[in-house]
């Protein structure tokens, strides 16, 4: 294909960030979780395309894909499985469309050592013959670890892996990854 669509991502974890999968950073209602889904999702689709961006095809700008399918109602996930491959090649004048979920995007810590992982699966499929072209799935880690000889330095630099691992860049750089 020559040109491409990504489409919308699906993030279906807690809606919460949470560390080690049982500690919650954040206490998020549920409409606050599916914005935080949302984010989540968004961001790594924008990651994503920037990274297929730099390969040989033509990529229509996110903005657009997200106007279109707001114009054609289309604004859950569950819609947008609703339409083919082919209706979708139509509207957005593209050969193939991206699926995307996002599989894992989980904080660790453990006193030294603290990190990321990003997960990730995406589906290229022609709009053309509904052709699967592309099936993929594979996770990023992002690690801190801080070394500490005495009891002193082993408390201060968990005190500081902790906030560390937990900023907002650390994420980033995973999802980069």
């Amino acid at each position: 294909p020559s040109t491409v669509a990504v489409l919308p991502f699906r993030y279906t974890g807690s809606g919460n960030l949470q560390v080690d999968k049982l500690v919650p950073v954040t206490f998020h209602g549920a409409r606050e979780q599916e914005k935080w889904r949302w984010t989540v999702g968004n961001r790594v689709r924008r990651t994503f395309t920037a990274y297929l961006a730099q390969r040989e095809f033509e990529i229509v700008p996110l903005p657009k894909v997200d106007a279109a399918l707001k114009t054609l109602g289309i604004t859950t996930y569950q819609q947008l499985m609703q339409i083919t491959p082919a209706q979708l090649g139509r509207w957005l004048h593209v050969d193939a469309v991206v699926y995307g979920d996002v599989t894992r995007y989980e904080g660790y810590y453990a006193f030294l050592v603290g990190g990321w992982i990003v997960g990730l699966r995406v589906r290229m499929v022609s709009t053309a013959n509904g052709q699967e072209l592309i099936n993929a799935e594979g996770g990023r880690w992002a690690m801190v670890l801080q070394p500490a000889l005495t009891l002193t330095d082993i408390l201060i630099d968990s005190g500081l892996n902790l906030f560390e691992s937990l900023r907002d860049i650390r994420i980033t750089r995973a999802e980069e990854e």
